[in-house]
């Protein structure tokens, strides 16, 4: 697990007694390193056009699948929302158990897009279906029967980087990668941001109201 894993998972009181469900690209990698330490953990792996449908065609009829439980402890949602069915967050909110919390790491639009328009790495259409804000998406949580705990902005130096490319045409493959100096400074930047809100991803911790 990496140090953003670690973060979600203490800020979301994540013990050996939590049946968790991870869904998003890498889902079953993760998942894999989990239960080998011992936790109850389930996954869901949208990181493939067929997996990705298989998913969306799951939360459209809310049919799970057999060798997964019903109801969880924790769902976390990695980067999952932009692209499934915006009813997915609903769904989530029906297998929540009472005290639940559900992590929605979602992008953002922002400073990001304000800057770079179409340029901005993370778009990556056509792959991310929907992008929210920051209100659209508190919106959509409410309507879902969540209420928002703890909002937690996480942008890195990569939105800058990867943009400044796109934006003077150049293929992310062909990227140069930054000096030392270039990415702290670009670091400091992505910090300011978040402090501002204005990161171009962050965590949502939501609990059914």
């Amino acid at each position: 697990m990496g140090t953003g894993d670690l973060q979600i998972f203490n800020r979301a009181r994540l013990t050996k007694k939590t049946c968790l469900l991870d869904i998003g690209p890498g889902a079953s990698v993760r998942v894999q390193g989990l239960r080998e330490a011992g936790y109850d953990a389930h996954g869901l792996d949208v990181g493939s056009e067929d997996s990705l449908a298989a998913v969306s065609r799951m939360m459209i009829g809310d049919k799970w699948p057999n060798d997964i439980p019903k109801m969880f402890d924790l769902i976390v949602l990695r980067h999952a929302l932009e692209r499934l069915p915006i009813q997915t967050l609903a769904i989530v909110n029906k297998h929540i158990n009472l005290k639940g919390c559900c992590v929605a790491c979602v992008l953002l639009l922002g400073w990001a897009w304000r800057t770079y328009g179409t340029h901005w790495a993370q778009l990556n259409p056509p792959f991310h279906r929907l992008i929210h804000s920051s209100t659209s998406f508190s919106l959509l949580a409410r309507e879902s029967g969540f209420r928002i705990g703890r909002v937690v902005f996480d942008s890195n130096e990569g939105q800058i980087w990867s943009s400044d490319a796109l934006q003077q045409n150049v293929p992310l493959t062909n990227m140069p990668t930054p000096t030392r100096s270039q990415r702290a400074r670009m670091r400091r930047i992505a910090e300011a941001l978040n402090l501002r809100q204005q990161g171009d991803s962050a965590q949502f911790y939501l609990y059914a109201q």
